[in-house]
């Protein structure tokens, strides 16, 4: 999630810590590159692949679209990973943000 907001802010920091981090994860070069231009990866859950797509809706803090895409997310995906998955999009979009400043 912090990769496609990074991706998104084109923020060059968190693009390239996150990068690291998923190849020190075992995942290749092909795949994370893959993974963030069609937001699809097939090592995630089907739970999971909808909220790594739906991150890039939290980046232009649109929040009709954000509510309308998470009523749909919310018949697919189960509560817990849904609030974790809201909190996680927060904080990679605080975080990148204040990357972005201090870059």
């Amino acid at each position: 999630m912090f990769a496609v907001v990074a991706r998104s802010l084109s923020c060059e920091f968190c693009a390239n810590a996150t990068y690291d981090m998923a190849i020190e994860l075992g995942i290749t070069d092909a795949e994370f590159t893959d993974a963030l231009t069609t937001l699809t990866f097939d090592k995630l859950s089907d739970q999971e692949q909808q909220l790594f797509a739906w991150t890039r809706d939290t980046v232009h803090y649109q929040t009709g679209a954000i509510q309308k895409s998470m009523k749909v997310l919310s018949q697919g995906v189960d509560n817990d990973k849904l609030l974790e998955a809201i909190g996680v999009a927060a904080l990679a979009n605080s975080i990148v943000r204040l990357a972005v400043l201090l870059e």
